[in-house]
């Protein structure tokens, strides 16, 4: 009886640490309580998420493309620039060289880092895309892996395009 009174009791102290509350506490601009902790919001970063994740994906890149099916669609050469109707929204002109503009969103991670980007089921043309992709910061320069689904006439291909 006393071994099922001690896992009960480790049982309930051991749920209280997940239910912590976020009545009492204040979280700053562009943040949410979370389980008792501030996090920032999607597409905020650094320590009081006040940098918009988006200006580090913002610019000119190279792509070097990698794929594990299929042959893929591959450009080497592409634009990001960020989105015009959420924070966390980014654009991905001419994407895969379809002549097509491809969205993702940032997601920050319980770090205050944007690095994040997950491209939701989205028609291009004749083409749909999905996938997700994580950025690196490399001392000033960044790069970003993104793994795609891209469908074509009935045909599938899986390719990581990495932007640097």
């Amino acid at each position: 009886m006393k071994k099922i009174i001690a896992i009960f009791i480790v049982f309930l102290s051991l749920n209280a640490c997940d239910t912590k509350s976020c009545e009492e506490i204040i979280c700053g601009q562009n943040q949410v309580c979370n389980r008792g902790i501030c996090a920032c919001l999607n597409g905020y970063e650094g320590t009081n998420c006040e940098d918009l994740a988006s200006d580090k994906y913002v610019g000119n890149f190279n792509i070097s493309q990698s794929c594990q099916q299929g042959n893929g669609n591959f450009v080497s050469f592409g634009t990001i620039a960020k989105g015009t109707s959420q924070v966390n929204e980014l654009l991905f002109f001419n994407f895969l060289g379809l002549g097509q503009t491809a969205y993702a969103y940032i997601a920050t991670d319980q770090n205050g880092q944007g690095n994040y980007v997950q491209f939701p089921n989205q028609n291009l043309g004749a083409s749909t895309i999905a996938g997700e992709g994580y950025y690196q910061d490399f001392g000033g320069s960044g790069r970003l892996s993104i793994d795609i689904q891209l469908t074509q006439n009935n045909q599938t291909s899986l390719c990581t395009y990495t932007y640097y």
